[in-house]
């Protein structure tokens, strides 16, 4: 099998190794401790293999052997390994976090997945300005629906802006009116008209303050948050932000447009 280039091992030795485990490497190099002679014997006894994957040390070391790596010195190796880390934090701060969200039958599999509807409750009850919800069907006035809007009217009454893009069923509109406080201020409720009885808004996103997003099959209904297998997931990041975005526009070409359902 081909060696790694220098360049190749050191950017797979910092996807693999965490922060601190890295700069103890980098100390060890600025000191001595580890150079160009070191032995896989010297490596095992200076690291500790619980923190940093020792072959990917010991393929760093055959690469830095190679002739055309015979200028690299031990603290340019620490200045790259360093870098290379740099590079590795800062995208890191600007990819989005993604979270498995379930509702159903958990598995040995789905350990790290969350349940829908208390993903949900943690988003409403964390939003501080703005909440946008898309859905298809409220089902009927259950608890896990009263619960959703309770939560939402909450967030509306503490002072952030509610919008719901919605299937314009009669049964939503009534869940609607039955459910949501009457002193507390209304959300705006936008509708997709779209003119052939067969196309209907049957997206379910609920975005918060720009920068935390759940896309879901379940509905926010009894058998969406507690009864159906449904799958979703909850990103950090600046998506929530183009979904927003991508509906106002809707809303300014009139392909949805406001409705009152008071």
């Amino acid at each position: 099998m081909r060696s790694l280039s220098l360049a190749d091992s050191i950017a797979n030795l910092v996807q693999s190794t965490d922060e601190g485990a890295i700069r103890n490497l980098e100390l060890a190099l600025q000191s001595g401790t580890l150079s160009r002679s070191s032995s896989p014997a010297d490596i095992s006894l200076l690291l500790d293999p619980a923190s940093i994957p020792l072959l990917t040390v010991c393929n760093l070391m055959e690469a830095w052997h190679k002739p055309e790596c015979e200028a690299v010195s031990a603290d340019a190796l620490s200045v790259s390994l360093e870098a290379a880390l740099q590079v590795r934090l800062a995208s890191a701060k600007t990819s989005p976090e993604v979270t498995l969200v379930w509702t159903g039958p958990f598995s040995p599999e789905t350990t790290d997945a969350r349940p829908t509807i208390g993903v949900l409750r943690e988003m409403l009850d964390t939003a501080r300005f703005r909440i946008f919800v898309s859905a298809y069907n409220l089902g009927h006035a259950s608890e896990a629906t009263r619960t959703m809007l309770i939560d939402l009217a909450t967030a509306r009454a503490r002072g952030c802006s509610v919008v719901m893009a919605i299937h314009g069923s009669d049964n939503n509109m009534e869940v609607l009116r039955t459910l949501w406080p009457p002193a507390v201020p209304r959300p705006r409720l936008l509708q997709w008209v779209s003119g052939h009885e067969t196309s209907i808004l049957h997206a379910k996103v609920v975005a918060v303050d720009d920068n935390d997003l759940l896309v879901t099959s379940a509905n926010l209904s009894w058998h969406g948050l507690e009864r159906n297998i449904e799958v979703g997931i909850r990103v950090k990041g600046p998506t929530a932000l183009q979904v927003v975005r991508h509906f106002a526009a809707l809303e300014r070409m009139r392909v949805i447009v406001p409705i009152d359902w008071w």
